[in-house]
């Protein structure tokens, strides 16, 4: 079974944008913001708490009409134009667009769009919040256990190519005997003999020459005992042989394209290396030195 990545219901998300965008529309005033400074609030949806004081019927009745409400922050009255009255001494919250009554020489009015106790909007908006966690839980959970798990033991699965037509193929757990063993580590015995970099960007720099043959060239290719990086140079390009029962070092070239040079002359075969002998290869130079 394919599992997806983890997200969240997109009706969650919805929801959730909703629940802020409402929750965000109508901003919460005092009846004196809203008396003293009508013109900031004319034509807004706005949220105010207050107590009712008094009610007017209008004419026609069917419970249509105005009341009156204060709060904490003056012992002025708003009026507020309903669809239906509510009851004195009620303490409400109150959402609604504020206009100005032509009726009543344009005084600030609100126009009621709903009406709710105090705290009702929060519980709500806590239940609804508290349900969509419930729900990406729920669906956290359900992921979890649908998804395979895997035993001790069991050998790794890879897909099927078109030729099994959905067979799934076993693969045996490599055995002990094909793990590559870890190279051993280089005995270094001074042989008493060097190379110097006579040329180039390292120009000076030292290699002792410490094994029974030691290659030369630009990385890349073989494993080089010497690496000279310069282009100029083959990545095979020669090899200083030790003959341990003569004490001698040998040179010898091993580029089919570049030739190797014995002090300025190029070497058809192995040459014996001497004191001061300068190899050259490519534009690169080296000084054989013996302690």
């Amino acid at each position: 079974m394919r599992i997806f990545p983890l997200r969240p219901p997109r009706w969650a998300l919805v929801f959730g944008l909703l629940l802020f965008a409402s929750s965000a529309a109508a901003q919460d005033v005092y009846v004196l913001d809203l008396l003293t400074r009508p013109e900031r609030f004319l034509n807004t949806s706005v949220t105010v708490v207050g107590q009712v004081q008094a009610l007017q019927s209008a004419a026609g009745g069917g419970g249509r009409g105005t009341y009156t409400i204060i709060d904490d922050s003056t012992a002025s009255a708003l009026t507020v134009r309903s669809e239906k009255l509510p009851k004195i001494g009620k303490v409400y919250r109150i959402t609604g667009t504020l206009v100005a009554d032509p009726a009543r020489e344009n005084a600030p009015t609100l126009k009621e769009d709903r009406r709710s106790s105090p705290g009702s909007s929060l519980v709500s908006a806590v239940l609804i919040a508290a349900g969509v966690i419930l729900a990406i839980l729920f669906v956290v959970l359900i992921v979890l256990w649908l998804r395979p798990r895997r035993r001790a033991g069991d050998a790794p699965r890879i897909r099927p190519d078109s030729t099994d037509m959905g067979r799934t193929i076993r693969v045996a757990p490599f055995p002990s005997s094909a793990v590559p063993a870890a190279a051993k580590t280089q005995v270094f015995r001074n042989l008493g003999a060097s190379l110097v970099l006579d040329s180039g960007p390292d120009k000076g720099r030292e290699y002792p020459l410490h094994l029974m043959k030691t290659n030369i060239g630009r990385p890349g290719g073989r494993l080089n005992d010497i690496e000279i990086a310069d282009g100029t140079v083959s990545k095979e390009q020669a090899a200083i042989l030790y003959d341990n029962a003569t004490k001698e070092f040998t040179l010898v070239n091993e580029s089919a394209t570049n030739p190797t040079l014995f002090d300025g002359a190029e070497i058809g075969g192995p040459s014996v290396l001497r004191p001061g002998t300068v190899i050259g290869m490519g534009k690169i130079t080296l000084k054989f030195k013996m302690e």
